[in-house]
């Protein structure tokens, strides 16, 4: 997928980006994250892909100084307060020295990446004893991955990669990381409030919709679909998986 058209989908999303699902903002989700990172005072933290600057924000004035990147004006513009130093710059080929970070987290970013190339960046950059900590949307397992990743890409159309969270881990193993702690987090998300995010067109909301309505019964038994009035709520797995480079 060209750069242009992931700066494309997402200056369309901007605007409703924070709110276009529950765990965006989840207090629990955040709380997990800062668990696993072990911040201290004295770290320097990198959101790599920064987006509106959520993750961010849960270190700032928590650590020595939080540095963000990202590609999308519009969605960076709204993370500035949030950090202390912005880049903008690419995973796959980072503007920073080797031995950089204390800690990098990178939530959503990774499915529209080279993600081997993100994560050996990332390590690259990182000390010894860093945390990198990846959070993704994820499928549940084997049982449900076809069916899921089906609808996850197209709800992104844009997106490169999707994953399970045996592949996060996977990942942070190949670029050299070790003693990985996985914690899964749920939620029950509005599809609706989920696909309208301001990028997908009526057609294609409707076709995520009739996946749903045609789903099969151990998809639908994974998820919890329910049906209420004219919204959908998917039970949505976020895997949140962290890595330490000795």
């Amino acid at each position: 997928m060209q750069l242009s058209d992931i700066k494309a989908h997402f200056e369309k999303r901007a605007q409703k980006y924070e709110n276009s699902a529950k765990w965006v903002k989840d207090e629990r989700l955040l709380s997990i994250i800062k668990e696993l990172s072990c911040v201290k005072k004295t770290d320097l933290v990198l959101d790599a892909a920064c987006g509106t600057g959520v993750i961010a924000g849960v270190f700032l004035k928590q650590a020595r100084s939080v540095i963000g990147f990202d590609v999308t004006e519009k969605m960076f513009s709204q993370a500035l307060p949030k950090l202390d130093y912005f880049v903008s710059a690419q995973g796959e080929s980072l503007p920073f020295k080797a031995d950089t970070f204390n800690i990098i987290t990178c939530r959503q970013g990774l499915q529209f990446m080279d993600a081997k190339f993100a994560v050996k960046e990332m390590y690259r950059v990182c000390k010894k004893g860093a945390r990198i900590i990846l959070i993704q949307l994820t499928a549940f397992g084997n049982d449900d991955k076809e069916y899921a990743f089906k609808i996850q890409m197209l709800r992104q159309p844009v997106r490169e990669n999707c994953f399970l969270e045996d592949d996060l881990v996977k990942l942070l193993q190949g670029a050299g990381c070790s003693n990985i702690k996985s914690r899964p987090y749920y939620s029950f998300e509005s599809v609706n409030g989920w696909i309208n995010n301001g990028a997908l067109s009526i057609a294609r909301q409707e076709q995520i919709r009739k996946l749903y309505r045609d789903a099969p019964s151990g998809f639908s038994k994974i998820h919890e679909v329910k049906f209420i009035a004219d919204d959908i709520i998917d039970k949505m797995k976020i895997s949140v998986v962290c890595g330490y480079k000795e």
